[in-house]
């Protein structure tokens, strides 16, 4: 019986944020703690990295936010929570390898405040919704701390072996290059392996 068998993934991350929030000494909204939670809950499943034709890992966040802006006014809104929600989860979650690279974590946490404060904009001007308007608006500006919240529970969250397997099947299936720098900051050179993934 593994973890995920006895602990309810709303019930483990509502504990990793309350953890986090506390530890890191700050005042979090209750709405920013709750849609941080299913956020968090939400990218356990892979499909959820997944907007139409969009590997949301692996597609620059410049085109997906092209892909906001050519969209539908209807389908503005899930692609503009995509790129926040991915921009957010990226930010926090591989902080230490974005910090190596030539986009680092200023570049998601700019792109992904912008995209919550498009939502928190088109809720006000096409929809009067004061409730969402005013959530979005918090998430675009309490980004960084958000982002400080998940780099507090990535940090906690220990990676077993098993699940660098899990990323690196990932990866055989998406030749994404994010999780290829994961696994490669995890040590692992996930090119030189010379065994394939059993089907």
């Amino acid at each position: 019986m593994s973890v995920v068998d006895l602990v309810k993934p709303n019930d483990f991350f509502r504990d990793k944020v309350g953890d986090a929030v506390d530890g890191l000494n700050i005042d979090l909204d209750a709405d920013l703690e709750f849609y941080l939670v299913n956020l968090l809950c939400e990218f356990i499943q892979p499909q959820n990295l997944i907007l139409g034709d969009i590997d949301l890992l692996d597609t620059p966040l410049a085109l997906i936010y092209k892909e906001a802006l050519e969209s539908s006014p209807q389908m503005q809104l899930k692609v503009y929570k995509k790129l926040g929600d991915i921009s957010l989860y990226i930010a926090g979650y591989f902080q230490a390898s974005l910090s190596r690279k030539t986009v680092g974590p200023g570049y998601y946490i700019s792109m992904g405040s912008s995209a919550y404060q498009k939502m928190s904009s088109i809720m006000q001007r096409r929809y009067n919704e004061l409730h969402f308007t005013e959530m979005y608006s918090n998430l675009s500006r309490e980004f960084k701390t958000l982002v400080s919240v998940v780099t507090r529970i990535a940090g906690d969250l220990p990676i077993e072996n098993h699940n660098l397997l899990k990323i690196y099947e990932k990866w055989c299936d998406t030749q994404s290059t994010t999780l290829k720098t994961f696994l490669e900051n995890e040590g692992l050179s996930p090119d030189s392996v010379s065994f394939k993934k059993i089907q």
